[in-house]
């Protein structure tokens, strides 16, 4: 069960110089700004507490000075979940909601440099998770947005950022117990055939045959929407998108990526794919780099290829996330209450 303990709410825009874009879906490089940061609506009801001022300082930089309470340590049993909103017709309009596990391995991943810097400022030592509990109060924390995501729409954003706290989870491994096309397939202009079958407890093999009518370029992003299991049932519990799929496919499955363009004979083994045909065969995906930590159990997750918002393709799995042996010898159970 998730359990939201601190909420923030930035206004922000990609640029000034974008703003004529503002209103329209147009996808590009760009520059985050942040307009505005507060507090969400009755702070109080959260345990931990954070305060944020900002100040101008020119177009590529910001100050910020913050207060942080918190009364528990900050260690990898916290996630994080972005709920963000574009300003479209004089009103916001939800267009993503990403959720990762782990809040400080989404924070370097996301920021950079940025953190360790943050922490330095704070007087942490050394500067890196778990934070331990306390009252921290940070001045004059200059961030960089240059390393933050530079490809997205364009224009005028509101994002809730929630900090959370889920428990039943640990180190584990994943394992695909079926995979197929989603109801009604040809609706979609892109198809993806898949089969599998098993090779050993941490191997599968993959055939697949896959059409694309256009070029796959950094145009194309994203959406998981993940169900799990539970009282005999599936229950959503995590969406998460990415405008980018190529970025997004390397992040989550490493070096597979680059292997299964290999098997489908894209030279160089990267994006953009030409449009095309492409048949694979027994390709092995190692599960070893994927995720380590997450909620034990079995999931359904729809994966759906996105083009301007639109879905053009769309996948299912019925997974499982299970410890592994050594996870079991060590006893690494994170069932925090």
């Amino acid at each position: 069960m998730w359990i939201v303990i601190l909420l923030v709410t930035v206004l922000c825009s990609t640029s000034l110089l974008v703003n004529a874009f503002a209103n329209d879906w147009f996808l590009g490089q760009g520059q985050w700004q942040v307009k505005h940061i507060e507090e969400c609506d009755k702070p109080e009801q959260y345990p931990h507490r954070i305060q944020i001022t900002h100040r101008k300082i020119n177009r590529t930089h910001d100050a910020f000075n913050a207060h942080i309470l918190t009364t528990t340590e900050i260690n990898d049993t916290f996630g994080v979940q972005l709920i963000q909103y574009k300003e479209v017709d004089g009103g916001f309009k939800l267009i993503q909601q990403i959720a990762n596990p782990n809040l400080c391995t989404f924070g370097k991943g996301f920021a950079g440099r940025n953190i360790e810097i943050l922490f330095e400022k704070a007087g942490i030592d050394p500067p890196d998770c778990p934070i331990p509990k306390g009252e921290y109060t940070i001045e004059d924390f200059v961030i960089d947005y240059r390393p933050i995501i530079s490809t997205h729409l364009y224009g005028d954003f509101q994002t809730y950022t929630y900090i959370t706290y889920k428990n039943k989870r640990g180190k584990g491994q994943w394992q695909v117990k079926h995979i197929e096309e989603c109801e009604k397939p040809e609706q979609y202009p892109h198809r993806v055939e898949i089969a599998r079958r098993k090779i050993n407890r941490t191997h599968d093999a993959f055939n697949a045959h896959i059409m694309t009518t256009m070029e796959i370029n950094d145009t194309f992003g994203v959406q998981l929407i993940l169900y799990k299991e539970v009282d005999g049932g599936f229950k959503l519990i995590q969406q998460m998108s990415n405008p980018n799929l190529c970025t997004f496919g390397k992040s989550l499955a490493g070096r597979n990526i680059e292997m299964l363009f290999e098997k489908a004979g894209i030279d160089p083994p990267d994006c953009p794919i030409p449009a095309g045909e492409y048949t694979i065969e027994d390709f092995v995906i190692d599960y070893r780099p994927i995720m380590s930590t997450c909620l034990y159990g079995d999931f359904q997750t729809y994966i759906y290829v996105t083009y301007r918002g639109k879905r053009v393709a769309c996948g299912r799995t019925h997974c499982r996330f299970e410890r592994t042996r050594e996870d079991e010898d060590d006893g690494n159970d994170e069932d925090d209450d």
